[in-house]
């Protein structure tokens, strides 16, 4: 393996680490709106959907040999269509990462965490990690993956005690009051 590549296995956590960031910080505020009380049924659902994704990516990164994602999808799909399809993935990836998953994210922080903190400054903060990220390379991110997807567990599970102190059970029902429509209409916008 060269110094610009990580292991299927880093990959796999990167990716997985990101699915479940993602799933916690974005899919519950959507959910709400369409499947009210069941939105925690769309979530855990959700939750699986991306872990089933987890071995199909692991699978192709695993086929990669060596090559890029660009040098991957030119051989899978012709030159043509390679190039222009990691033309659009080299501009819109960014994009879709850097502005909406940080946004997302800083919206979090300050409304949950840190509501005196405006969110430029809770921006800056993590614009800078990113930065630093990108500049010690793939390879550190890989190895950092590596380490923080196993903290990920215990993080999870102490906010979860810690919630469930004040939880009122009740509030879970009706379960299901309308049935399945709304759950699935929910899961149709994930």
């Amino acid at each position: 393996m060269n110094k610009r590549s990580i292991s299927v296995r880093q990959f796999a956590l990167w990716i997985s680490m990101y699915q479940i960031g993602s799933a916690y910080l974005l899919i519950p505020s959507s959910l709400a709106a369409v499947a009210r009380h069941d939105a925690w049924i769309c979530t855990a659902v959700a939750v699986a959907i991306h872990f089933l994704l987890i071995p199909l990516l692991t699978a192709i990164a695993g086929q990669m040999r060596g090559m890029s994602f660009v040098q991957h999808l030119r051989r899978l799909i012709g030159t043509p269509t390679g190039s222009v399809l990691s033309i659009l993935f080299i501009l819109l990836f960014p994009y879709l990462i850097l502005i909406l998953t940080l946004r997302n994210l800083s919206d979090f922080i300050t409304i949950s965490i840190m509501p005196l903190t405006p969110p430029y400054v809770v921006l800056m903060l993590m614009l800078v990690v990113v930065v630093y990220s990108v500049w010690s390379g793939v390879p550190t991110i890989g190895r950092s993956a590596e380490l923080l997807f196993f903290l990920l567990p215990v993080i999870f599970l102490l906010v979860g005690l810690s919630l469930l102190y004040g939880t009122h059970w009740t509030n879970l029902a009706p379960i299901l009051e309308y049935g399945w429509k709304p759950v699935l209409r929910g899961l149709s916008r994930y």
